[in-house]
């Protein structure tokens, strides 16, 4: 009996032994990830992210076609222009806490102020691009401001009436002014067909068979002749 008994008791201990490891004191504990990043990672990260964002700036004016180089595209570069110019000026005030910096952070430093420098100078550059797409469409379209962005739009998809801008343009009345041509620049597709199928040329045909004075006449005529001017393909009528 005290066999049975003495081999239980071992049995047990083993089973403890299993459940209830030793810890390992020569187990390697990793050291907790201080939280304040080394300068000189911050301050490559940082012109990093200054020279990528250049590149797509210069990247976008690169770009001549409509479908390419749209307006939400120019919106969204000049927001993220002014994100990372704002990231860098934090970055680079927070380099106080490390100074003094060796030659290569000084470097790196006098780099990204550089950097942001002309960064803003790109910035300010689609700025005046994104004024000259707003004050253009107001004045086409004798727009107040909060409806500029809706008519922009129009440009990329039909309204509930089933007309890109394109076709807004065709049916307004009026004589033919000098930023008329900026719409049908912008326009990614020139032949694109609204609700009723027809194209913006079609309409201002149809318009110019229509007229009953000189005045309106002579309108729709000089709207033919600007669509024309901007290479419309005519093989549409024969579609």
């Amino acid at each position: 009996m005290r066999w049975f008994v003495y081999l239980l008791s071992i049995l047990f201990a083993g089973c403890n032994a299993c459940t209830h490891p030793k810890p390992n004191s020569n187990k390697v504990v990793p050291k907790r990830a201080t939280t304040v990043e080394e300068p000189l990672y911050t301050l490559k990260k940082t012109l990093n992210g200054i020279r990528v964002q250049q590149g797509k700036i210069v990247a976008y004016k690169s770009k001549n076609s409509p479908a390419e180089r749209t307006y939400h595209s120019l919106v969204s570069l000049i927001n993220s222009s002014k994100k990372q110019i704002e990231r860098a000026q934090r970055k680079l005030s927070k380099l106080e806490d490390f100074a003094p910096l060796d030659e290569l952070e000084e470097s790196l430093t006098e780099s990204i102020e550089i950097g942001v420098e002309e960064l803003e100078g790109m910035q300010e550059e689609l700025v005046e691009e994104y004024e000259g797409w707003t004050s253009t469409i107001a004045a086409m379209f004798d727009l107040k401001s909060h409806e500029v962005e809706e008519h922009i739009n129009w440009l990329y998809e039909p309204n509930t009436a089933g007309n890109f801008l394109i076709h807004e343009w065709a049916y307004q009345d009026g004589e033919v002014l000098a930023d008329d041509p900026f719409v049908i620049e912008k326009t990614i597709d020139i032949n694109c067909r609204n609700r009723e199928g027809f194209t913006a040329l079609q309409i201002v045909m149809g318009k110019l068979i229509a007229a009953e004075g000189e005045e309106t006449r002579k309108e729709s005529i000089e709207k033919l002749y600007t669509l024309l001017r901007m290479w419309v393909d005519l093989t549409v009528f024969h579609s």
